[in-house]
């Protein structure tokens, strides 16, 4: 009966695949360099039927900082108008990256973690 409510408890709960992925990509952009960010994030269920059969999409983000060596600070990455601004930092060293950023959420005087805080080996786009 315990397998039975564990196996029930899994095929309701989904099988989502919620991560980033290890490789992140750059080019050189205007003033600095363009990042790419990948990941897989569990859909949304807006009923029972799609809860248990969601599945997972990809999803991206795209960084701009000043360069790819050293810290680069928050405060230098550019948002567009409309979204927080950046606190925290990128650091880069040899073919590797940390990305520990935070929002600015200034209206609920909150600073939620970035959804892709880790740690990334940083690739030349192809």
């Amino acid at each position: 009966m315990r397998i039975i409510s564990i196996l029930i408890v899994l095929l309701i709960s989904g099988c989502t695949k919620n991560y980033n992925n290890e490789v992140s990509t750059y080019k050189v952009a205007d003033n600095g360099y363009q990042i790419n960010l990948t990941g897989m994030r569990g859909n949304m269920a807006h009923d029972p039927i799609s809860f248990v059969f969601r599945g997972s999409s990809e999803i991206s983000e795209t960084l701009n900082v000043p360069r790819i060596s050293g810290v680069v600070k928050g405060n230098e990455i550019p948002t567009e108008k409309g979204y927080y601004k950046y606190l925290g930092f990128i650091h880069f060293s040899e073919g590797a990256m940390v990305i520990e950023l935070q929002y600015d959420n200034y209206d609920d005087k909150t600073t939620p973690d970035s959804i892709w805080n880790g740690n990334y080996i940083l690739q030349p786009e192809k």
